[in-house]
Parts: C-alpha cells; sequence; structure tokens
C-alpha cells in the first residue's frame, strides 16, 4: 500500500498527504491533540523503511511576508523535531519547507496555519530487476537493501547489480535506462547547483543503456562518470566504465555531448568516443556494425548444444542470453572475441538472444537483431551412464580420472569438451572435488547429464610409537613410552583408530600401560606435510585404572609412498580429575590404500 502512494506521486506528481498538524495564530507550537496524527504519521514511516517525506509549513495572510515565512518554516521544524525525538524517526528522511502564507485555497484561516506531511517525490523508480540487483538509502550508508519490484530510488540511492544481472529505471518525465551487469550507479537528483551541467545519476562502474523520450529537446539524462559528464538528449545510447575508468559513449539515436577538461564533443546517431581520466574527450568515430546472428536451427531440445555463430570484423562481442520474449531475466552476460559461441546449459521455454560489436577500446553497437529459440523438453536418451574407472592423484589437489562412456561421444566436464576413442574410454584432468557433472553427446544430439561421485581415498595405518613423557599424573615425573597404534582414514580426512602403549619403568610394579581409542582429522597442506589434530579417550593403568581423555596435534611428513613419520604433541588428563601429563613423540606409519 505504501508503494502504491509512492508511484502516484511518480506518475501523477499530485501530492500524497500523509497528514496535517494545525497551529494557533502566530504560534508554532504543537498541541497536544495534534499528537495522534504524528503517531499515524510514524507508523507509515516504520512500516515501510525505504519511504521519505515533506513538511511543508503554511500559513495564514495576517503577518507580513517574511514573518510568515518564517513563522512557517517553524511549524516545519517543530514538526520534524517531534518525529525525530518522540517517535525516534531518522531525521535524513525529513525534509523541511516553507511555503509560507497559504493564497491558493478557499479554506479558513484555522486551517491555513499548519504544516502538510506529504510522501517526497523520488528522482526514479526501480521498475524490473534480474538476479542480484542490491540498492542502498542515503539514510542507511551501511546497509544494502534487497529490492521488492516498483522500488522508489531518491536523490543519492545507490543501485549495485552484479555478474549476469540487469535493472531498469524508470526517471519522469525523461526514460529509461537498463543499468548492466556488474555496474555501480548513484541517482544524484535535482538539485540548484552553479554547476552548468547537473548529473541525473553517476555511473562509478559497468555500463548502462539509456533509451529516452523523443521528440523533446527537454528529455535530458545527465550522466557522470569518474572521467567524463555525459549529456543525452532524446536519445537512446549506452555509457561504460571500464577496470581503467575509461569512460566508453555510443550513441544510436538523437544527440548527445560529451564534457571533459573543459572540452565538448558532440555526437550524432552512430558515432562513439572514449575518454581516458585526466584527458580530454576523444574526436568522434563511427560506431562498428552490429552483428549478424545464425543458427541451424530455431527449435532445440534442452540435451542439445546451441552452436551460435555470426557475420562481423569486431575485435570483441558482447553476448546476452535470456529466459524471456521481453530480454529482461538475463541468463547469460559475456564478452569474447571469436564469431561463435557454443552454450550446452539449455532449459526449456523461451531463449532470447542479442549480440553487440566493440571495438579495441571497447566502444559498442547497437545490439543486433534479438533472436528468440524454442527450447523443447529433453529428447529420450539411450546413452548409458558415464563411469569412472580410475582415479590417479597427480599432485596437490589434482586428479586424473578415467571415464567410460559410449565410444565417440563428446564429454563435457566444466570446461573441458574431449571425445571418447573407440573403446569409449577417456582421459581427463580435475580438481579435487566430491562430484564431478559430467554432459555426454552423441552425433545424433542425444545426450545424457551424469554427477559422478569421486572415490574417497581411504587408507590404513600401522605403525610404532616412542614418546617422552612428564607430568604428576605418571609414577615418575619423566618417562618414556614405547607402543602401537593403527588407525584408518576413511572420509575427507577424518579418521579412527587406537594404540596401546607401555612405559620403560625399571621396577614392573610402577609400570604404566596405556590403551587409547582415537579421532583424528588430518589435511594436506602440501603432498608431503599433512597437519593432524587428535581426539580420544582411553585407559590408564596405574595399579588401579583410571580414565584418560587425550588431546594433540601434529604434522604427518610423508617420507615415501607409504612410509609417514608424525612428530607430535599430546596431553593427557584424568576424566575427572585435575592430574595431567604431557608426551612428545613420533610415531612411524606404513600406509596401506584400501
Amino acid at each position: 500500500m505504501l508503494f502504491s502512494g509512492i508511484l502516484l506521486v511518480i506518475y501523477t506528481f499530485k501530492p500524497n498527504i500523509l497528514g496535517s498538524i494545525y497551529f494557533k495564530s502566530g504560534e508554532y507550537k504543537i498541541e497536544n491533540d495534534q499528537f495522534k496524527v504524528l503517531k499515524k504519521v510514524a507508523d507509515t514511516l516504520k512500516k515501510d523503511s525505504l519511504l521519505l517525506i515533506d513538511c511543508i509549513g503554511y500559513t495564514d495572510r495576517s503577518g507580513s511576508f517574511k514573518q510568515n515565512l518564517r513563522i512557517a518554516l517553524k511549524r516545519a521544524q517543530e514538526v520534524k523535531k517531534a518525529l525525530v525525538k518522540k517517535f525516534n524517526i531518522n531525521p535524513e528522511r525529513i525534509f523541511t519547507i516553507a511555503f509560507g502564507a497559504d493564497t491558493t485555497s478557499h479554506l479558513p484561516p484555522d486551517k491555513k496555519r499548519r504544516t502538510d506531511i506529504i510522501v517526497h517525490p523520488p528522482a526514479a523508480i526501480l521498475t524490473s530487476y534480474s538476479n542480484r540487483v542490491i540498492l542502498q538509502p542515503f539514510f542507511i550508508p551501511t546497509a544494502w537493501l534487497q529490492p521488492k519490484g516498483d522500488d522508489p530510488l531518491y536523490r543519492f540511492y545507490k543501485v549495485k547489480t552484479e555478474r549476469a544481472s540487469l535493472a531498469d529505471i524508470y526517471f519522469p518525465r525523461k526514460g529509461t535506462i537498463e543499468l548492466g551487469s556488474e555496474a555501480l550507479l548513484i541517482i544524484y537528483g535535482s538539485l540548484k547547483r552553479k554547476k552548468r551541467h547537473i548529473p541525473d545519476i553517476t555511473l562509478s562502474t559497468g555500463r548502462l543503456y539509456a533509451i529516452l523520450q523523443k521528440d523533446s529537446k527537454t528529455k535530458k539524462l545527465n550522466v557522470k562518470t569518474p572521467s567524463a559528464e555525459v549529456k543525452f538528449v532524446s536519445a537512446r545510447g549506452k555509457v561504460g566504465v571500464n577496470k581503467n575508468k575509461m569512460t566508453l559513449v555510443s550513441l544510436f539515436e538523437g544527440y548527445a555531448e560529451v564534457y571533459a577538461k573543459g572540452k565538448k564533443v558532440k555526437l550524432k546517431s552512430g558515432e562513439g568516443t572514449f575518454v581516458e581520466k585526466g584527458e580530454p574527450p576523444a574526436p568522434p568515430e563511427k560506431l562498428p556494425s552490429p552483428p549478424e546472428i545464425h543458427v541451424k536451427k530455431s527449435k532445440l531440445h534442452v540435451s542439445d548444444t546451441l552452436i551460435l555463430t555470426w557475420k562481423g570484423k569486431s575485435t570483441f562481442y558482447h553476448i546476452q542470453f535470456f529466459s524471456d520474449s521481453s530480454l529482461k531475466n538475463v541468463l547469460l552476460d559475456t564478452i569474447v572475441n571469436q564469431n561463435y559461441f557454443n552454450y550446452p546449459l539449455l532449459s526449456p521455454g523461451i531463449l532470447g538472444i542479442r549480440i553487440s560489436s566493440m571495438d579495441k577500446k571497447g566502444i559498442e553497437s547497437d545490439y543486433s537483431n534479438p533472436l528468440f529459440l524454442k527450447i523443447l523438453p529433453q529428447k529420450h536418451s539411450q546413452l548409458p551412464p558415464t563411469q569412472i574407472l580410475k582415479l590417479t592423484k597427480i599432485r596437490h589437489n589434482l586428479y586424473r580420472i578415467t571415464l567410460k562412456s559410449v565410444p565417440e561421444v563428446l564429454l563435457y566436464i566444466g570446461n573441458n569438451i574431449i571425445e571418447t576413442d573407440k573403446n569409449g574410454k577417456v582421459t581427463v584432468t580435475v580438481k579435487k572435488h566430491p562430484y564431478i557433472i559430467v554432459k555426454a553427446v552423441d552425433k545424433t544430439g542425444n545426450s545424457r547429464i551424469d554427477t559422478l561421485k569421486l572415490p574417497t581415498e581411504k587408507f590404513y595405518k600401522v605403525g610404532v610409537y616412542l614418546g617422552y613423557a612428564q607430568g604428576s599424573l605418571l609414577p615418575f615425573r619423566h618417562d618414556l613410552f614405547t607402543g602401537i597404534e593403527a588407525k584408518m582414514v576413511f572420509y575427507r580426512g577424518f579418521g579412527a583408530g587406537g594404540g596401546v602403549y607401555t612405559n620403560v619403568a625399571e621396577k614392573a610394579r610402577y609400570s604404566c600401560q596405556k590403551a587409547l581409542a582415537i579421532f583424528s582429522y588430518e589435511f594436506e597442506l602440501t603432498y608431503q606435510l599433512h597437519p593432524e589434530i587428535i581426539f580420544g579417550y582411553g585407559i590408564l593403568s596405574l595399579r588401579r585404572l583410571y580414565i584418560i581423555q587425550t588431546l594433540g596435534t601434529g604434522i604427518n611428513v610423508k617420507l615415501s609412498h607409504t612410509v609417514y613419520l608424525f612428530p607430535h604433541i599430546r596431553h593427557y588428563s584424568l576424566w575427572p580429575g585435575d592430574n595431567n601429563f604431557t608426551e612428545f613423540g613420533a610415531f612411524f606409519f606404513i600406509s596401506f590404500k584400501k
């Protein structure tokens, strides 16, 4: 309901009054019976965190012009002060304006002595968006908010898009802009300033596509970038800012002016220019021609791979895929340097495609005529599932896998496209990951997608132990322990095992034996170094049985494919109890893979 009120201001430009506060003649103190109106206003502001208001002060015609203006401003300021102090409203959401005597209405004098509280008209409105788009109000400078659709954008609001995202923003009486991927835009608003060129928006990064209303010189959009100012007049064109803060301008229709370093360049339809930071604008140049898109089929199945080609002589091409006929829901937004593009990740429905050409500097042509394809559900596939035959570790976090499928089919594995041999086998190198997605496509267009779980390396370790211990829990303050220990690493470095140990004591009656159940986590720092954390419980025999717990850490050093050295430190404590001891030792392990 709040947004519908704001939209009324946007499109009709009529004030939407939330309430009015009335005053006695010559006074600006708020009477007690008026606070119920302020409470309703405050409740409305709290329900909608994006709403801004104007407090407009009026008087009757009894005083002089200066007196009426002063009292009208005081009345507006008192209303703002009450909303801030009594109802905890952010003062930056409230604007005060003094109109003085109300000479336009036929109200009685007691109704003219008032402050109207109306919705503050936004500078623009976010009409639609796709994927990841966020907003930042100027009065909440540390927060980024999720849009809801038809969001009002006030002065100094920020709009940010991430990769493969679009946002459509409407400017009243001007037109619409399409904010491209990875862009940051600030709504600058129409402020009264001494500068000759007043920006409507500032573009810090990314690109925007402006579509202004035609046939009028008043339909202007001023865009400020880090290196230039661009003014579109009844035009359709693009503005972009690259990583080097260079401004790129393309004009498709209408008229545009580019200002930088005190110089101006005028653009006509079909022309573009660029501005390097700290330099004047370059002379106008002809825009590259839009490419001509070609596809073999207008209907594809989900299992098919779209093979897209086009005619053009440009250095780069800007490709956009959409999942609707209105070209709003973006699926892919990328730049390539070749005249073809393969896209295997199709979904049922409509696929819209448009491409533009780009020169070496990044000046962009108009979009090609959009191409729409119909993607049908997946055809019946008789391909067998892809299987993993062999897994070999090459080095840290890198594996070589051998897959088996149908002979002479294409396998799409991440960024790899490999054809199987006559036996249906193929070998590929992948990074360490629990799962890989494999798409198999045969020559007739049948396909199959399989999610393959890479087998987890399971291995056993058996070894001998030698350690030096000291602490209050021992029969002697210093002692040596020997023993044997076995362990199984079963999932992503998590393992379990146990061990038995005995001390090297001169007298048998003081002998101390341990039996431990150990749980461990081991991760690969490098191919040879494997840090490990252990935790366990066990029994300590010291003429009677004690329950002990241990916590330790160390690092496995891989001496060969099967032999490990594990220097470590372990801390033992009585459970429950305060006695404890600490061991410094080393294991020599022999590893057996399962």
